[in-house]
């Protein structure tokens, strides 16, 4: 839209001001836009004249320009264009009731104020808000509504924005943000992503930290109740999911698989999981600590079959565990374990190819699982739904760990009060040999070992196929006609030792720090072994080839003194057997064919002879010419050699001379040489 250009004639005439008002507002610099023409009658300042832009011009200014008129003092009223009706028609009415109501009052305080005189104008309005609130008291009889009082800040306020705005600067801005629902996307987003976070901020802070973004980017925020309830709308599932984690989502949203427990039978799948136990005990070794349990559970009769109770678990414990299990009762064709890494050993796995979280080695020896014909089950991680068992460890802390009164609880919030210095104290009482809470670790093992006893006889089960019937009846009831898959106590031993794979080296094998070695042993030096050991007893390994072939059994090797002779004669032993398979390989070589060492002299078939090329190319290099630089160079030292030769010669020859005058010199000048005596008296 083109900018409208006014003389200052029109300014003074719209804004009711003298020409002298107008141009000490000009030179306050209250018209923002203006510029200078050339003027074709003259005049202005050096031939140009002043104009101004109708935008710079006042509300009430520029009204009067589009309505075409001028303010007539005897009808105050202002003339409404079709375009303020229309979007005043659009707002509520009681917004419209409230702005007509101001335009009644507006129009009584100017009749009021031109009465009283153009220069009381002030006293006019104190006068009127006083008239005012004597003729619409605040209570009225007959239940009627009582108009609503005012100040005389009040209403100039309001006739201010009436000349400048029309009606639509009358109506309340109440509620005038409710309406503004248009906010950038990119606010949105911003909002969103610093809410839903797994710190689970506050949505006020997140709201703060959008307010310093939109500094930077000018985006136009709503109020705060707006925003706030934009994070209110995200759906609870979402919130919960970026704000709770995933396992929470799981947990809490996702379904899990129905198992139909009748179409199972007792001994066909087992279940094993830890548990860390929230009673205070004794350890053997004298701390105080909260032990952690292994149980192994059988899924379609709930029935606790082996367990072990540790300070730390380990596969170790899974071991012993599952070794009490099969003792007892049986192998099971499944097992649905966890999927940390104690469970999914090598020990256990092996070569397994069932493994969740780790790659296979093919070099892997065969583990426990494969060896009794169980088919491992890893369960998603964090994933409790997986295991039933976990349901139990719920069971056993509510009926069993709270009956201790050192018992702290599962989480902080379920914490009991006090608990922790009942324990300092009991700890303290324990070691002075006084009588305390804590229980010793044999005693809590009785009284856990008497609680699985009961849960296994007498606990109703109220689960899918258990019929109210206890683990031990559903159990009992089934193998009274089927048959247990059991394995002898000797092989069991052997299976569930610890095993490792090992390669044999020129002392043996070396396990623990130790060295265990037998001429059978060294039989398969330089390849692999796997070999099998109780904990409890390192003195001996039993040595299976990596296709579970038994080689023999060692002992540990001990170190001797420098003249053991039995030592000696086992060294000598191993060294004539060793020999004796070296050579005899060598002979079984020979007998299939005789080889002559040493080199013989071939002929060569003479049909690609080295032959000279026919045409040769020489190659300029950088070096060329310099072999004779050389041999100039050393011209030049020789004949600089002689010439320093001939020059010593020559010194050698005057120092002589010289020498040879200033000996002559002394001789001439020595008394007695050229004079004769002559005494007198004598002949």
């Amino acid at each position: 839209m083109s900018e409208i250009w006014l003389c200052p004639k029109e300014v003074t005439e719209l804004e009711k001001v003298t020409e002298r008002s107008f141009y000490k507002r000009f030179r306050q610099n209250k018209y923002k836009t203006f510029r200078y023409v050339e003027s074709e009658k003259g005049g202005g300042k050096n031939g140009k004249r002043l104009e101004i832009a109708l935008s710079s011009l006042h509300a009430d200014a520029r009204a009067r320009y589009y309505n075409g008129l001028k303010e007539d003092d005897n009808n105050p009223s202002r003339e409404i264009s079709d375009a303020q009706f229309d979007d005043f028609d659009r707002q509520p009415q009681y917004k419209k009731d409230e702005a007509l109501r101001w335009v009644k009052i507006i129009e009584g305080f100017e009749v009021y104020a031109k009465n009283q005189g153009p220069k009381q104008r002030v006293t006019a309005a104190h006068n009127y808000v006083k008239l005012f609130r004597i003729e619409h008291p605040r209570h009225t009889d007959g239940g009627q509504a009582h108009e609503k009082s005012f100040s005389h800040q009040t209403l100039f306020r309001k006739v201010q924005r009436f000349r400048g705005s029309g009606v639509q600067g009358l109506l309340p801005q109440s509620g005038a943000t409710h309406n503004f629902t248009e906010w950038p996307d990119e606010a949105k987003a911003y909002l969103w992503q610093k809410y839903c976070n797994i710190n689970q901020p506050t949505a006020i802070w997140c709201i703060a930290q959008l307010k310093g973004e939109a500094k930077k980017h000018r985006w136009r925020l709503p109020s705060v109740a707006t925003m706030r309830r934009y994070l209110e709308r995200i759906p609870q599932e979402t919130r919960d999911r970026w704000r709770k984690g995933e396992r929470y989502w799981r947990e809490h949203y996702l379904p899990s698989v129905l198992r139909d427990y009748e179409q199972m039978d007792p001994g066909e799948l087992y279940v094993a999981d830890h548990q860390q136990i929230n009673v205070a005990v004794r350890h053997p070794s004298g701390r105080v600590l909260f032990p952690w349990i292994t149980a192994w559970k059988d899924m379609k009769s709930r029935k606790i079959l082996g367990w072990v109770l540790a300070d730390i678990p380990s596969s170790n414990t899974i071991n012993l565990s599952l070794k009490h299990t099969i003792e007892k009762y049986g192998a099971s064709e499944h097992a649905v374990i966890d999927n940390g890494r104690d469970f999914s050993a090598l020990h256990f796995t092996g070569k397994q190819t069932k493994r969740f979280r780790f790659k296979v080695n093919e070099n892997e020896y065969e583990g426990i699982y494969k060896l009794l014909s169980i088919e491992p089950h890893f369960c998603i991680p964090a994933n409790a739904q997986s295991k039933n068992i976990e349901r139990w460890f719920w069971t056993q802390e509510l009926n069993f760990q709270k009956a201790f009164p050192t018992y702290r609880g599962n989480n902080t919030q379920n914490r009991p009060e006090g608990v922790d210095d009942r324990i300092k104290k009991g700890a303290l009482r324990q070691a002075q040999g006084k009588k305390s809470d804590i229980l010793e670790w044999d005693e809590f093992t009785g009284c856990l070992e008497n609680y699985l006893e009961n849960y296994n006889q007498d606990h109703e089960h109220q689960g899918h196929g258990m019929d109210g019937r206890s683990p031990n009846q559903v159990w009992n009831e089934y193998f009274a006609t089927h048959a247990q898959r059991r394995i002898s106590p000797a092989s069991l031993r052997l299976l569930m030792m610890k095993s490792k794979r090992v390669k044999v080296g020129r002392f043996g094998i070396v396990a623990f720090g130790e060295r265990y070695r037998s001429a059978e042993v060294m039989e398969h030096q330089g390849e692999f072994v796997v070999y099998r050991y109780d904990p409890a007893d390192l003195a001996i390994l039993h040595i299976y080839t990596e296709e579970n072939e038994f080689i023999c059994t060692v002992e540990r090797t001990y170190r001797t003194a420098w003249n053991d002779e039995t030592a000696y004669h086992e060294i000598k032993k191993i060294e004539k057997k060793r020999k004796q398979a070296i050579k005899a390989e060598r002979e079984a070589a020979e007998n299939l064919i005789e080889v002559e060492f040493g080199y013989q002299k071939q002929e060569p078939s003479g049909e690609h002879p080295d032959k000279p090329a026919k045409v040769i190319r020489v190659l300029r290099t950088q070096l060329d010419g310099v072999e004779r630089r050389i041999e100039r160079s050393a011209a030049h030292i020789e004949e600089k050699v002689s010439l320093e030769q001939s020059r010593e010669k020559y010194m050698e020859a005057s120092r002589r001379r010289l020498e040879e005058r200033d000996r002559k010199r002394e001789e001439e000048q020595r008394p007695g040489r050229f004079f004769k005596l002559t005494i007198p008296g004598g002949n």
